[in-house]
């Protein structure tokens, strides 16, 4: 008689069953739908073309908002931000970066800046042969930066929608801030917050608090304050006595201000963690942060210092 050996989804123990003498001609065979396999891709970091440094600000934010608005595309596994960015100034080959980065596809551009406009070239690297799938052209004035990066993010999102199976799901629609000065300082206080180091937490802080002061509507700017505080104190630069107390007024005033930000959520999440000690609560708004935002390299770097230190999980 033939013995049937399976492992069921899921186990590790298999099972034995008696299949008799049937043939493999007398099983029908199962009737299942084609598996949608996911795709695999790395949005690098925009190259800034203009002669003016500071604009690179502009290039990571819309960075940014295009690893925010792939990541929501179904069957499409966008490489989070920190892996990508270890590339920002390293001339590789793009099969090369496909290799190290495990993708399929790697997404490039550039950005060059002439006055008050803004020219954006972005192109869909195919990493097997190091060939364009395609390439598009963006052009805008400087009047409202989030609606630039908003347009060009969405419009690459389409695009790429035509080759991945499936609709995309709804987007999370973020709060808009009521002013370009409000955004780019917003943007200017997240390059130097992710230097790491004092001098770029103090600068970060001053952008993020100007920022509110524009608007203060701007949950953002808001949770970009708290993070400043929490980093500061954490880093002993300021009496954590000092800063814990402002670090939680501001994350809890940012996530009053957008529920649906993973910015805001994180920033909560981190203030239970490192302040108030609340594990269970913290580990709720770092998991609340990446399911709103998947691509948002923070809550995940967060919440994996969090596992390691509370729960010793260091594989998760």
């Amino acid at each position: 008689d033939r013995l049937r050996i399976e492992v069921p989804l899921g186990a590790y123990v298999p099972t034995f069953t008696n299949a008799g003498a049937a043939t493999y001609a007398d099983v029908a065979p199962a009737v299942t739908q084609p598996a949608v396999e996911s795709q695999r891709i790395a949005v690098l970091p925009i190259v800034n073309m203009s002669a003016d440094e500071e604009n690179q600000y502009f290039c990571d934010g819309l960075t940014e908002e295009l690893i925010n608005h792939l990541a929501q595309i179904r069957h499409l596994r966008v490489v989070a931000r920190t892996s990508s960015f270890q590339f920002r100034d390293a001339a590789r080959d793009i099969r090369e970066v496909g290799r190290l980065l495990d993708v399929s596809k790697v997404l490039e551009g550039s950005v060059r800046k002439s006055g008050n406009r803004i020219r954006a070239t972005v192109q869909l690297i195919n990493v097997a042969d190091g060939c364009h799938l395609w390439s598009e052209r963006y052009e805008s004035d400087l009047s409202d930066i989030f609606a630039i990066h908003e347009n060009i993010s969405r419009a690459v999102q389409r695009s790429l929608q035509r080759d991945i199976l499936g609709d995309p799901p709804e987007p999370v629609v973020r709060k808009r801030p009521l002013g370009i000065d409000a955004y780019s300082e917003y943007l200017q206080g997240r390059f130097q917050w992710k230097k790491r180091t004092e001098e770029g937490l103090r600068t970060a802080l001053d952008h993020f608090t100007r920022a509110a002061q524009i608007d203060p509507t701007f949950a953002r700017a808001v949770s970009g304050i708290a993070d400043c505080y929490l980093m500061l104190g954490m880093s002993a630069a300021e009496p954590p006595d000092a800063c814990m107390p402002r670090a939680a007024q501001a994350a809890r005033q940012a996530l009053q201000l957008d529920e649906v930000s993973a910015e805001t959520h994180a920033s909560l999440a981190a203030v239970r963690n490192c302040f108030e000690w609340d594990f269970a609560a913290a580990e709720q708004s770092y998991r609340r942060a990446i399911e709103l935002d998947p691509s948002y390299a923070t809550a995940f770097h967060w919440l994996g210092l969090w596992l390691q230190a509370v729960r010793g999980k260091s594989a998760e």
